[in-house]
């Protein structure tokens, strides 16, 4: 995949500690950030906050 060199720095800053996998968006603590499908946004069970979307993916950080 092909990402600019803005998406870049971005991914890197917010994505800096080593990712891990959920299996669901209850396991992401808040004000941490994950990455998601663009379409599962919408059906969320917590306040979220959109930072970008890139392809088919979302940047979200998890509110309070």
């Amino acid at each position: 995949m092909q990402i600019d060199q803005k998406i870049q720095v971005l991914l890197n800053f917010y994505l800096s500690i080593r990712p891990q996998a959920v299996v669901s968006i209850s396991q992401v603590p808040t004000l941490s950030y994950a990455l998601i499908y663009a379409d599962r946004s919408p059906q969320l069970s917590r306040t979220h906050h959109v930072l970008g979307t890139v392809k088919k993916y979302q940047l979200i950080q998890v509110l309070p």
